[in-house]
């Protein structure tokens, strides 16, 4: 769906609302219905229905989407958090995904376009893969600088400036 600049600005005051670290919207889909099922009891239960931002954050998790329910006054806020990135499962119509503190709940979403449930859960599958990788390498960072001391300087001239401030 495409939207005006004056609409974005107005969706993106609205989701800051919900989340004030919400940098941008990164894409949209116009009808989703969510459910929640538990896998224990094997019920589902039907959340919400409205439309749905995936969006991008200043902080960690850094991606994540909302729903939105006019019509009941509902949001439904899910950060997507890097370790759900395996749990996706894309189907054509919804997606299902786990959330890492309530592993006997799945989440569905189902949509009603083909087209958005795939190009939704297409572009959440690669934000977590991103998001994945982004941790991996903090953590493999983190952990070099605190077993073996190395350092990843980020320019040529911050390596000059150390080394001018050991000769002095």
């Amino acid at each position: 769906m495409m939207f005006s600049e004056m609409e974005k600005n107005v969706i993106l005051r609205i989701l800051r609302r919900h989340n004030s670290n919400i940098s941008h919207m990164i894409d949209s889909a116009i009808q989703v219905e969510a459910y929640l099922y538990n896998s224990n009891a094997k019920t589902e239960e039907f959340i919400m229905e409205g439309t749905l931002f995936v969006y991008s954050s200043y902080v960690r998790p850094y991606y994540g989407f909302i729903i939105l329910d006019p019509l009941q006054l509902k949001t439904l806020l899910e950060p997507m958090p890097y370790c759900c990135t395996e749990l996706f499962d894309i189907r054509s119509q919804s997606f299902e995904y786990i959330r890492c503190p309530t592993p006997n709940f799945d989440h569905r979403l189902q949509f009603s376009d083909e087209g958005d449930g795939y190009r939704i859960g297409h572009l959440l599958n690669n934000l977590m893969e991103h998001e994945e990788n982004d941790a991996k390498e903090k953590q493999d960072l983190a952990y070099r600088t605190q077993h073996f001391g190395i350092y990843e300087i980020d320019s040529d001239e911050e390596f000059e400036e150390d080394i001018l401030e050991e000769v002095d």
